[in-house]
């Protein structure tokens, strides 16, 4: 007997684990599973009204379904229509509709596109429905003509993609300074653009890296640039560049710290008490100097006899000084700096002090050999190596062939610039003028050099 009564025990137990298990899995609440792939499909438009692609548009208002909950990313800067519409138009979303309300009167015969950019996104893993657009027109056909390019810019061969290019059907030239253009279209990450469902029409082209968000050019520190004549479009065209820069070259700012340090301090531009050969011995104060005399500062050989070659030079700051001579590669040197030194506020250093440096021997360079082709001379080339945005190393390219034996070890970008008024340097265009920006190319190669080593690159322009 107590055998069975276990044996109905154990059975009723089971029952109600089973029976529980069961309420749990079936009864609770349904839920999305867990783990399983990532969500990496956008939204998909399954409803348009008016269709996409309509013609005959009557009314202000268009309608878009999609199959899933969306959310709206950033309209000002994603969202694009064209014709340019003075009165922004009312762009609202909810759940799975997103409704553009115009409120400018919608011009006839006219096609219209309303360029979402990456606006629209799933709600849940923001994935965008990338470069979505609606198009429409208000007579019986859709233009169809398209005009693209890309967008270069000149001082440095780069692209950047918060550029606009703007159409205008206004040929005057300060159209683009006073008026809203009449199509925008923004580029790639390669810098490239496209024109879609336009009219056939004369237009002019600029290029703009629009602060403000205004539309129009309003400052010579926007980077800007234009084609050098209208463009009949009468088919389809591609292949435009537009060369981008400043129209001036900006002014560098400096900021004075003369209150900030009590003391009268110096750096140099000496590493590990080594001097790059190719540069002077940089001097930089904190401050101001005032009644500086050359023979404050000293240089000498390892026996402290003073050299007589150096020149020194002081620059406008008041701050920095530079001393250069013929620097024999592997020497010892002495820097002495004197303690009368002082500055504006009449303070002066602690004690004088004497710095001993060793200029590079050359095996602490490379040698570099740089064989070119298709190198077009006429238009003035000059090679320059680049880290980041400074330029390490500039030179004109008058032959097939560029050598140097005195390159720090370092990775180079290299860049073609090329010099139309041959002073050495990239200057801006001139609108009023019709004069476009020199151009600089950046090659994709890059150039390694290591010291004491033989660095040898074959470039075909």
């Amino acid at each position: 007997m107590k055998k069975i009564n276990t044996f109905w025990l154990s059975s009723i137990i089971t029952t109600i684990i089973l029976y529980s298990a069961l309420c749990l899995t079936g009864c609770g609440q349904i839920g999305a599973p867990t783990g399983g792939l990532k969500d990496t499909i956008p939204p998909r438009l399954v409803k348009a009204v008016p269709e996409n692609r309509s013609t005959n548009f009557r009314g202000n208002k268009v309608t878009l379904q999609f199959d899933e909950y969306i959310n709206l990313d950033d309209i000002q800067n994603n969202v694009l229509i064209s014709p340019y519409q003075s009165n922004t138009p009312q762009i609202n979303f909810n759940f799975r509709t997103v409704t553009v309300k115009f409120r400018d009167s919608l011009a006839p015969n006219t096609t219209y596109t309303i360029n979402f950019g990456n606006a629209i996104r799933d709600l849940n893993e923001n994935n965008p429905l990338q470069n979505f657009a609606y198009i429409f027109s208000t007579g019986p056909i859709l233009d169809s003509l398209s005009l693209s390019g890309i967008v270069i810019l000149a001082e440095n061969g780069n692209t950047d993609s918060t550029i606009i290019v703007s159409l205008y059907t206004e040929l005057s030239d300060s159209a683009f300074k006073k008026t809203k253009p009449k199509y925008i279209s923004r580029l790639d990450g390669d810098g490239r653009f496209i024109f879609e469902n336009l009219p056939p029409a004369t237009y002019t082209i600029f290029s703009l890296k629009d602060g403000d968000n205004s539309r129009t050019y309003n400052s010579k520190s926007e980077i800007f640039g234009f084609i050098d004549s209208p463009i009949i479009l009468n088919k389809n065209i591609s292949g435009i560049q537009i060369f981008a820069s400043v129209l001036e070259k900006p002014v560098t700012e400096t900021t004075s710290k003369t209150g900030s340090e009590k003391k009268l301090t110096y750096t140099t531009n000496l590493v590990n008490r080594r001097l790059d050969i190719l540069q002077p011995l940089k001097i930089n104060f904190n401050r101001p100097l005032k009644n500086f005399q050359d023979n404050l500062i000293r240089l000498t050989d390892s026996t402290y006899k003073t050299l007589s070659d150096v020149s020194l030079k002081f620059d406008s700051t008041a701050k920095a000084v530079s001393l250069q001579t013929n620097w024999i590669a592997g020497s010892d040197y002495i820097l002495i700096i004197q303690k009368d030194i002082t500055d504006s506020l009449n303070n002066s250093l602690p004690g004088s002090d004497t710095l001993k440096f060793n200029a590079n021997s050359k095996e602490a360079y490379g040698r570099v050999l740089l064989r070119f082709t298709n190198v077009n001379f006429s238009l003035n080339p000059v090679l320059q190596l680049l880290q980041g945005d400074k330029i390490m190393i500039s030179a004109p390219l008058s032959g097939n062939e560029w050598r140097n034996n005195l390159v720090l070890p370092s990775d180079y970008d290299i860049r073609i610039l090329y010099d139309a008024n041959k002073n050495g340097i990239w200057d801006p265009g001139n609108y009023d003028l019709k004069k476009q920006p020199e151009r600089s190319v950046l090659l994709k190669m890059k150039l390694s050099v290591k010291a004491d080593w033989d660095n040898e690159i074959d470039i075909k322009l």
